[in-house]
């Protein structure tokens, strides 16, 4: 207060009692509570409680995130080996075939002069 008014403390308290009694009264808005040491206890338990709660559903969530990685992994190598097997078989169904007739009637002797009916 003296700061601000720009002169020394021992003026305001000199001239000014009735100011600095009132200063130092308990006044609802100046008096500061302390926390209740049981009470900021307490409270810290509290959170305490919900950030272990916290971790445990933290962890369930990465087990079950794991979980899904590990079986998309073993998804993939299943359908790679599927791929791979389909790729074989689709390469031996595109081989050239020869067929073999009983009947000579069937396979020209002269495939460029060959009737279609």
């Amino acid at each position: 207060m003296a700061r601000e008014a720009g002169v020394s403390r021992n003026t305001s308290y000199a001239n000014h009692r009735s100011i600095i009694k009132e200063l130092n009264s308990n006044h609802p808005v100046t008096t500061r509570k302390r926390p209740n040491p049981k009470h900021k206890i307490a409270e810290l338990g509290t959170m305490i409680e919900q950030l272990q709660l916290q971790k445990r559903q933290l962890a369930t969530e990465n087990a079950a995130i794991l979980k899904r990685a590990i079986d998309a992994e073993t998804m993939l190598d299943q359908l790679r080996k599927q791929n791979t097997r389909l790729l074989k078989e689709r390469a031996a169904t595109r081989q050239p075939v020869v067929l073999l007739a009983s009947n000579s009637d069937l396979i020209p002797s002269d495939p460029d002069n060959v009737v279609l009916s």
